[in-house]
């Protein structure tokens, strides 16, 4: 199976909605400084602002058009180096770090203590939602 066979499977479940210009999400990276992650881009060329089962985890990915407008909230200044993409549907943000590409699950309240990494990659947090680990995802450690 290939990578973007794996990909597909994982969100098949996903309801699809079409980006509707690539090039939004390609200046919403640029305006908070991240190039994003091959997968990610995938996923949101089928799945722009969309909300679904992934396993038993809810995802609601963010509309590319809302990104840099989610992203430069004052509240923001408590996720540095975190682009907020979507998260739960409730008290649960999901992150992409801005230099690692590393996917986090970040409670809107709390600390950097209680950040959980799903994955290195896009897909990788996809599987640890698919396969109902989530709450098994290791803490995140800041690099040195």
């Amino acid at each position: 199976m290939t990578t973007e066979d794996h990909l597909a499977r994982l969100i098949a479940g996903l309801p699809r909605s079409p980006l509707d210009d690539s090039a939004i999400l390609d200046e919403a990276g640029r305006t908070l400084g991240i190039e994003w992650p091959d997968d990610f881009v995938a996923v949101m060329r089928d799945h722009d602002g969309v909300e679904g089962e992934v396993g038993d985890w809810n995802l609601v990915l963010r509309r590319a058009a809302e990104l840099v407008e989610a992203n430069t909230d004052p509240v923001m200044e408590f996720f540095p180096d975190l682009v907020i993409v979507g998260g739960d549907g409730g008290g649960e943000a999901l992150a992409i770090h801005r230099h690692t590409h590393e996917v986090l699950l970040v409670p809107w309240i709390g600390s950097r203590e209680d950040w959980l990494v799903l994955g290195r990659s896009f897909t990788e947090a996809l599987q640890r939602m698919q396969s109902g680990t989530i709450l098994d995802a290791p803490k995140w450690r800041p690099t040195t």
